[in-house]
């Protein structure tokens, strides 16, 4: 799958394959208005998991296996200074890890 993330706190999800357009997400909070995506994750274990990182300093997971994709959890106190998330990625322990 490809996803691009807006200016506009939309995501947009299409089709790796044939590039054919598959869903959209938007953040509708009084918070997100005029706040970019910067950063996004694909849950490598399971892909219909998303993170989403904005431009305020936000982050939201969403369940792209819903339609329309649906929020699960959001944060919106990462950084104190509303400060951009440039990076965000999932981060499973392993079993067998230390």
């Amino acid at each position: 799958m490809i996803v691009v993330g807006t200016s506009d706190a939309t995501m947009h999800v299409f089709n790796r394959d044939n590039e054919k357009f598959l869903s959209t997400f938007v953040e509708k909070s009084k918070e997100f208005a005029g706040n970019a995506v910067t950063a996004i994750d694909i849950h490598p274990l399971r892909p219909e998991y998303a993170v989403l990182g904005f431009q305020k300093g936000h982050a939201v997971l969403v369940d792209l296996s819903q339609q329309p994709p649906k929020s699960l959890k959001t944060i919106k106190d990462t950084t104190k200074a509303e400060t951009p998330i440039i990076n965000i990625k999932f981060c499973d322990w392993i079993a067998g890890g230390v």
